[in-house]
């Protein structure tokens, strides 16, 4: 026997059946999560106000239960099915149930994954959808930009194919996938690494994201910044430091590109006007 009151005193194994009368209030034995369970209106003659959660809708709904042979998924108010079930933050499956029967919160700030294998940590809006969620990708980079789901107006961050870089969008709150992230650092450390070809660090946008240049553009940098022309796109970027080539000594710099260029040397015994050709050049 069991009651509404006192549903724990069932095993782990079993879960308290809330009937019409005592008699028929006892301890069944368990199908899993009843989050995943079906609506079972079950047998019987009662007409029972009762609440189930609804997987394709994420939501609890109400329905009248006949009083016996229902499952887990079977509710007395519907502030207990949102307790249990909750809204369900993830795109696909349900979020990881902890021991304790309920699903397991995560954190943006730890380094490492909280979550079980296979599983991620999807932030939402408060500590209610920040849970694991099925289906970790191995390279978070490639999933497309998505929205969501909700009537949240969260600001984040996502990688861009197209012009690898991040980006600001705004989420729903719910139903989103892994490139999604809370600050535009995270965003770019995950899927943004820079090697940085700066001696210092180089010039940025307003919001925060590296500022690349081109030989062709090289006008983008901002002044006492210059174009450091890199073997790649992402070590093309603008550098601090003087911006008349001419005055600075040469600097073979490191790494293993092994790239032909030019330098002017203020060494040369040159005619004035070789020199002055040179300093054209530079």
């Amino acid at each position: 026997m069991c009651s509404a009151s006192g549903p724990s005193t069932c095993g782990p194994s079993s879960w308290c059946h809330i009937g019409a009368t005592p008699e028929t209030t006892v301890c069944c034995p368990s199908e899993g999560d009843p989050c995943t369970l079906p609506l079972s209106r079950g047998t019987g003659n009662q007409f029972l106000d009762r609440w189930y959660y609804n997987q394709q809708s994420g939501s609890c709904q109400p329905f009248t239960y006949a009083g016996l042979q229902g499952n887990q998924n079977n509710f007395l108010t519907r502030e207990s099915c949102e307790e249990r079930c909750g809204p369900n933050p993830c795109f696909e499956g349900r979020p990881f149930v902890g021991i304790d029967g309920r699903a397991q919160t995560c954190s943006v700030s730890a380094n490492l994954n909280t979550c079980p294998a296979n599983y991620w940590c999807h932030i939402g809006a408060d500590m209610s959808t920040t849970v694991c969620c099925p289906g970790a990708s191995t390279n978070i980079c490639n999933l497309p930009m998505s929205t969501g789901e909700g009537n949240y107006n969260l600001e984040r961050y996502y990688f861009d194919q197209s012009s690898r870089t991040c980006r600001p969008f705004i989420y729903n709150g719910l139903k989103g996938n892994q490139n999604n992230f809370v600050t535009l650092r995270a965003c770019q450390l995950a899927c943004q690494p820079l090697d940085n070809p700066c001696i210092g660090q180089p010039a940025t946008t307003a919001a925060g994201q590296v500022l690349f240049c081109s030989s062709t553009n090289k006008d983008t940098c901002p002044v006492n910044f210059w174009c450091h022309i890199g073997a790649t796109p992402e070590t093309t970027v603008c550098c601090p430091g003087a911006t008349n080539a001419c005055s600075v000594p040469l600097a073979p710099g490191t790494g293993n590109s092994g790239l032909s260029r030019w330098y002017y040397n203020t060494d040369d015994r040159v005619s004035p006007r070789k020199a002055h050709e040179l300093r054209f050049r530079c």
